[in-house]
């Protein structure tokens, strides 16, 4: 009985310091810091910010109020639904300044270039940036994977295309030699594969 009061008694007393901290704890937070609207994955030029839950392209996250740079926006209505003029890495601060209400004009490839399309992962899609080299491994299910290390460039990151995205991936575009494209477009379209890419430095 005694041991059961006890415990009641330090239950109340749990309750009671929480209750004190956050009490004190939010004025304290409110005053130091804001909620700003960050990017939650790696996101190109071009993309159109929207998504859901693991899947929302941006979020609103605490930050400290004497860091806040001029012109952010502390709610997500004035960037949702728009399309990014920039370059946003994971956690970057989100401003009106960054979009557009029509989407820009896409970048083209290099004389004797084009662009190919793989279906990767959202984790690997938000590691990887526009001008990053990256060796590609196809994974086959009847043969062994293959590793691809050429020095082939991400050129465009698209969340939004609604074929990947009907089978849980993101479209990544690779500018490679045409030669390279008309080598890899016939097993692409034969198999479906899911694909790994990871960056390294060109030329090793």
């Amino acid at each position: 009985m005694f041991r059961a009061v006890m415990v009641g008694v330090g239950i109340v007393m749990v309750l009671v310091l929480v209750a004190a901290i956050v009490v004190v704890g939010i004025p304290m937070i409110e005053a130091h810091y804001t909620w700003v609207a960050v990017a939650s994955v790696y996101l190109s030029p071009g993309t159109r910010i929207e998504g859901e839950g693991q899947f929302a392209m941006a979020r609103l996250k605490l930050w400290p109020i004497a860091t806040v740079p001029s012109g952010a926006t502390h709610t997500l209505e004035h960037i949702w639904g728009k399309y990014l003029t920039v370059n946003k890495a994971r956690g970057d601060i989100i401003s009106p300044a960054d979009v557009a209400s029509v989407r820009p004009k896409p970048r083209v490839p290099r004389r004797g270039h084009s662009f190919l399309e793989f279906g990767v992962s959202w984790e690997t899609a938000g590691n990887l940036q526009i001008g990053d080299v990256v060796d590609v491994t196809l994974r086959f299910f009847d043969r062994p994977n293959i590793t691809l290390r050429e020095d082939w460039v991400v050129a465009k990151i698209d969340y939004e295309n609604p074929g990947a995205r009907a089978h849980g991936f993101v479209s990544v575009f690779l500018e490679m030699t045409r030669e390279n494209m008309f080598a890899l477009v016939p097993v692409l379209s034969r198999y479906i594969l899911p694909v790994d890419m990871v960056r390294r430095v060109p030329g090793k």
